[in-house]
């Protein structure tokens, strides 16, 4: 009893004190249909669809000097870059800035080959990821919204091909 009372007695002068609480982490952005919309990965999908598509995604914090991607490992995941920097660092020591919307891990997704280029966060990041086995699922049990992904995935590094061709001319 006796014990009882002291411990009451600690918890009511812990609260007149008050005692300092964690700080609360802020929530993680999610991945709904609307923001999916503005996004060229998802471009021509139905809001049914992407509501479909956003349910493989989750977002996820990486601290910034996070080495992401290694060249020559496999990363296993497909990302877009939902807040913050990350660089792309070539064989070639080329340093590419990727901002908000970047789409990586998409050549290894598609190839299945090791990772060509390292990823480091040169901020606090938050990616929203999916592994391939969510993704292989979905493409199959989806073949409309996997060939419209793929379509977009495709669009998008042909796009970042035809801008490197047209910088070394």
């Amino acid at each position: 009893m006796k014990a009882l009372r002291g411990a009451i007695g600690l918890v009511l002068v812990a609260a007149m004190v008050g005692v300092a609480q964690e700080p609360t982490k802020p929530a993680l952005p999610v991945l709904d249909a609307a923001k999916m919309a503005g996004m060229p990965l998802f471009a021509g999908l139905t809001d049914a669809e992407l509501g479909v598509m956003a349910g493989v995604w989750q977002a996820r914090p990486y601290p910034a000097g996070t080495h992401l991607i290694t060249k020559g490992g496999s990363f296993g995941k497909v990302v877009i870059l939902d807040q913050g920097k990350a660089d792309v660092r070539l064989p070639n020591n080329a340093v590419i800035p990727m901002d908000t919307g970047a789409l990586l891990g998409e050549m290894e997704y598609i190839d299945r080959l090791p990772s060509s280029a390292d990823v480091f966060c040169t901020t606090d990041c938050v990616f929203y990821e999916t592994d391939y086995a969510a993704l292989d699922r979905l493409l199959q049990e989806q073949p409309k919204v996997g060939i419209a992904f793929l379509r977009n995935v495709a669009k998008i590094v042909t796009g970042r091909l035809r801008e490197r061709n047209e910088a070394q001319r």
